[in-house]
């Protein structure tokens, strides 16, 4: 590897910091599947019109607060999933950069020793140093990975569990709004 500082990411690693004003923030514009809905509702309700029958408007606001929390839930689902592989990668970057740290103080040492000079002190004393800042670069990780960690389990209970409601409150929606319609 060549060992030096590295500030731009990878192509691979690209997708995990994005950058200020990349097209990639989802948040700021409605989903595909948000919009295809939208067109789908308008598109019942004048069907309903030109059959000449009204449609139950706590229906239609129902369907969109179902919508609404839907496109919420997948906007967490798909943050949290980002962040975590973010957290997974800086974890992986602290203890690279610790290792390189742990080295050069280790070789700092080595070289220092076999000088009597004021030069070969300096170098212990830097090799002591970075020694420290690897130290406190790997006490970093700990956090960062009960973090992953965490956000594992978010994605895995929390929202599947959300997923399932809003899953079980689609269906009945669909069925109450039927009823109406008929």
């Amino acid at each position: 590897r060549g060992g030096g500082y590295r500030s731009v990411p990878t192509d691979d690693e690209a997708h995990l910091f994005p950058r200020h004003g990349d097209d990639d923030d989802r948040s700021s514009s409605p989903s595909l599947s948000a919009k295809v809905k939208k067109k789908y509702w308008k598109t019942k309700q004048s069907w309903i019109e030109r059959r000449g029958k009204s449609q139950d408007e706590f229906v239609v606001a129902g369907d969109a607060q179902l919508d609404q929390r839907i496109e919420r839930m997948k906007s967490i689902q798909t943050t949290s999933g980002r962040l975590s592989r973010i957290c997974s990668a800086y974890k992986k970057k602290l203890v690279d950069t610790s290792d390189r740290e742990q080295e050069l103080s280790d070789f700092l040492e080595a070289e220092g020793s076999k000088d009597g000079t004021r030069a070969g002190k300096s170098m212990i004393n830097l090799s002591k140093v970075l020694e420290e800042d690897s130290d406190a670069r790997i006490k970093c990780v700990a956090p960062i990975a009960r973090l992953n960690d965490e956000l594992d389990t978010f994605q895995t209970r929390a929202l599947a569990d959300s997923k399932s409601t809003t899953d079980r409150m689609e269906i009945e929606t669909g069925i109450s709004s039927g009823a109406f319609v008929a």
